[in-house]
């Protein structure tokens, strides 16, 4: 009988008596002995180094020339912001706003009021003026303040440019600039009409200067009020940006 799992003869049935007159031949036990491990291998066997996938991919000619190494670009410091804040645009936009008004109700006094003064009873109306206006005339305040308001309508526009509300105080300004150039070719050549001449009986010059002052008087005041919305416009639009 084999009954041993790893060929070797079962001893015991080996050395059993003989049955039914059969001799049966001793055997000895076979052990087999355990094999010693092998040494463990040196490290540069076990870990071998491997050369960069990279080298065996270039060329034997780029391999051969020496490499450079590049340095990375030093980083510039960002440069500050120059640009001055909304909020300086809007006190401009502000204090335009206020010179624009005064001159905005100043013309629409003298197109209301004094313009049809001018016009009743001429050459009367026009000696009673220049009685009454020696003191102090109109100019006095209108060469003050129109500057003012110029001046105060272009820095807005400046400071304000690429903000929101740019385009209104653009428009105003330009509008601006419109209604003082037709006062300083259509109104004061007028006015030294009625109140420098020296011949005040030249009735028929004297009526049709006053009237036709009078007339653009009103041209002024459209072009203002075009001007003092623009910038009100302007300045609202900013301070909203500004309260976002």
């Amino acid at each position: 009988e084999w009954n041993n799992i790893n060929g070797l003869r079962d001893v015991s049935a080996l050395r059993e008596p003989a049955r039914c007159g059969i001799l049966q031949p001793e055997t000895t036990d076979v052990i087999p002995l355990p094999q010693a491990a092998p040494p463990p291998l040196p490290p540069a066997q076990r870990f071998p180094k491997r050369a960069p996938a990279s080298a065996s991919l270039l060329p034997r000619l780029l391999r051969s020339q020496p490499q450079t190494r590049h340095w990375p670009a030093a980083r510039r410091a960002p440069l500050p912001n120059t640009k001055p804040p909304p909020m300086i645009a809007h006190l401009f936009g502000v204090l335009a706003l206020l010179a624009i008004a005064l001159l905005f109700g100043a013309t629409w006094y003298e197109a209301v009021v004094m313009a049809p003064n001018y016009e009743h009873d001429v050459p009367a109306s026009i000696v009673l003026a220049r009685q009454f206006l020696a003191r102090r005339t109109p100019a006095h305040f209108f060469r003050v303040i129109a500057p003012c308001a110029q001046l105060l309508a272009l820095l807005t526009v400046v400071l304000d440019w690429g903000k929101p509300g740019d385009t209104p105080f653009l428009i105003g300004f330009v509008t601006l600039v419109v209604a003082d150039i037709i006062t300083y070719t259509f109104h004061y050549p007028r006015l030294a009409i009625m109140f420098k001449s020296a011949d005040v009986q030249d009735v028929a010059t004297l009526r049709r200067a006053a009237h036709e002052w009078a007339v653009g008087n009103w041209v002024r005041g459209v072009l203002l009020f075009v001007v003092f919305f623009a910038f009100l416009a302007g300045t609202v639009h900013l301070a909203t940006h500004l309260n976002a």
